[in-house]
C-alpha cells in the first residue's frame, strides 16, 4: 500500500486516522464541534438554521443502516 500511495509504511502503520461507517461517540463529538463553529459563522441555511446539533444530526444523517446491523 505504501508505494501506491505514496506514503512510508511506518506512517501508515502509525495512523490514527480510521474510516468506518459506525458513528462513534468521538465522531459525534467531532460533528458537534463542526455544527456548532457553522452555528456560530451562521453558515447554515433553510431546514438547518437556528438549528441545534441533535436537530441537525437527524435531519443531515440517517444511521438507521448501521444501527440495524449492530443489533
Amino acid at each position: 500500500l505504501s508505494g501506491f500511495i505514496g506514503i512510508e509504511a511506518e506512517i501508515i502503520e502509525n495512523a490514527t486516522i480510521r474510516y468506518t461507517t459506525d458513528p462513534s461517540e468521538e465522531w459525534l463529538n467531532g460533528i458537534k464541534v463542526y455544527v456548532d463553529a457553522l452555528n456560530k459563522m451562521d453558515k447554515f441555511s433553510d431546514r438547518l438554521k437556528g438549528k441545534d446539533f441533535d436537530e441537525v444530526v437527524k435531519q443531515a444523517f440517517d444511521f438507521s443502516f448501521i444501527n440495524e446491523l449492530n443489533k
